[in-house]
């Protein structure tokens, strides 16, 4: 890919200086580019790993990974939900900028519909919290940025490959289309 970056800039020159009669031709025009396999498939946990992943899990991580597998959130998204954010009377979360933090969703602003299981385990968090802003906090009630590193540990103590904390974003999308939900309304919910 680099190296096609690379040719694509000289090109690009090239062609510049054709324009203007510094060169007769272009001598990247015939320079072929490699090829680059297509992407991977978007790698998401099967049935059986996630309750492994949740078995191995003590009460506050399960409650973590089991919100990140039940909205489809993104890593930044769920390190900056506060209890302002999530709605229990309508069962909403609001996904919204955070100007304290200086951060912003990564797509737009998008409200996330709350399943009855994970009102009962958000419930749950609630009146366990240990801190009064953040659902997610680390030990110190502030920002926790280390999210990957418990989801590894977890997944060895399970016995699981490795997984990352966008492929619970991908298992949720993949588990809704196996379930038959269609892809605009996965991808709503996604953002």
């Amino acid at each position: 890919r680099t190296i096609n970056y690379e040719l694509q800039a000289l090109h690009t020159f090239y062609k510049w200086a054709v324009a203007r009669n510094y060169l007769f031709v272009n001598p990247v025009s015939l320079v072929e580019r490699f090829r680059i396999p297509k992407r991977s498939l978007p790698k998401f946990l099967t049935t059986d790993q996630l309750r492994k992943l949740l078995a191995a899990c003590n009460e506050w991580e399960r409650r973590l990974f089991t919100t990140f597998l039940m909205t489809g959130m993104r890593k930044g998204e769920v390190a900056h939900l506060t209890w302002a954010d999530i709605n229990f009377e309508l069962n909403i979360i609001f996904i919204q900028e955070k100007p304290e933090w200086d951060w912003k969703p990564k797509t737009d602003e998008r409200v996330i519909p709350i399943s009855p299981p994970l009102r009962d385990l958000l419930l749950t968090h609630y009146d366990q919290r240990t801190s009064e802003k953040l659902v997610f906090p680390n030990k110190e009630g502030n920002l926790d940025t280390h999210i990957l590193p418990k989801l590894i540990k977890v997944c060895r103590k399970a016995d699981i490959k490795p997984a990352t904390v966008h492929s619970l974003r991908h298992s949720f999308g993949a588990h809704l289309r196996m379930a038959g939900v269609s892809l605009a309304d996965i991808a709503d919910l996604l953002g």
